[in-house]
């Protein structure tokens, strides 16, 4: 379930990092950065706490798959539309 997980997170960040072009690992450690996209106020997945930092299950996740990988994590902050589909295309074909 773990590696299921953290597969999904990884195609995830690496769709988000260039839109419509998926990056390589090799690609992603050359630029020593991943894009991971979260929902903007979305407890217990995706907040700020009361001093600002970023938290919650999604921002774990996030933050094991950057450590992991070696590089430097760039959370992009998202506000949720009607639908996922809805966000993904925003997300992905919008920048």
């Amino acid at each position: 379930m773990r590696k299921l997980m953290v597969t999904l997170c990884l195609m995830l960040g690496l769709s988000l990092s260039q839109p419509l072009q998926a990056l390589s690992y090799d690609d992603i450690q050359a630029r020593g950065e991943i894009a991971i996209a979260v929902y903007r106020d979305f407890p217990p997945y995706s907040f700020t706490d009361e001093n600002g930092e970023p938290a919650g299950i999604d921002i774990e996740l996030a933050k094991a798959l950057a450590h992991g990988l070696g590089v430097k994590l760039d959370l992009r902050w998202m506000t949720p539309d009607e639908t996922v589909d809805d966000d993904m295309r925003n997300y992905l074909w919008k920048g």
